[in-house]
Order: structure tokens, then sequence, then C-alpha cells
């Protein structure tokens, strides 16, 4: 399993979303819909997924960290070229952080 493979699964989990991994497609497809989920690469649905585990999302001029509410520290990610990229990838790693907690 690679790191956004793993990340992905403990995302879902915290969110309590019922996906699977595709390894061909290299992502996750939500079980009852069968759509794709891949909040690394879709906006929305890093959003959703902020919104459903109550996240706070705080950018300055070169991070970007995410608070993790009703859980203990935060992660953080350097913007670097890529901004939203960024932001999507500290969403899905304080994700995955809830997710191993459960």
């Amino acid at each position: 399993m690679d790191e956004n493979q793993e990340l992905l699964v403990l995302a879902a989990k915290a969110a309590r979303i019922e996906a699977y991994w595709l390894p061909q497609e290299r992502t996750m497809f939500v079980r009852k819909t069968f759509a794709e989920w891949n909040p690394l690469v879709d906006d929305g649905d890093a959003f959703r997924l902020a919104v459903e585990l109550k996240m706070s999302v705080k950018l300055t001029d070169v991070r970007v960290s995410v608070l993790r509410r009703d859980h203990d520290g935060s992660v953080s990610e350097p913007l670097g070229d890529d901004p939203a990229f960024a932001t999507r990838r500290a969403i899905v790693r304080a994700a995955a952080d809830i997710g191993r907690d459960k």
C-alpha cells in the first residue's frame, strides 16, 4: 500500500465513508454510489471531508495548517507552488490521523 492509498483509506474511515480502493484507477470509490472519492485531487471532496470532521484550515504565505477539532494537534504542509494541493493534502493527512485513532 503506498502512502496516498493509506492516507485515503484512513481518511475515509475517519469520515465513516464506505469506500474501496481500485488499484488500476489509483483512487477510491464510494460503495453506495460508485462515485470516485479522492480528496487529494478533488477540491470538493477535500472541502466536504474538512467540514465533516470539523476542521479549521489556516493559510499563511508559506504554510497551510489544519486543526483537527476534537483531536489534539494540527497538521501542516508547505504551500510550495500549488497551495490548493498543499491544502488538500493537509486536510487528508489530518483526517488520516483521526482514522488511525478509530
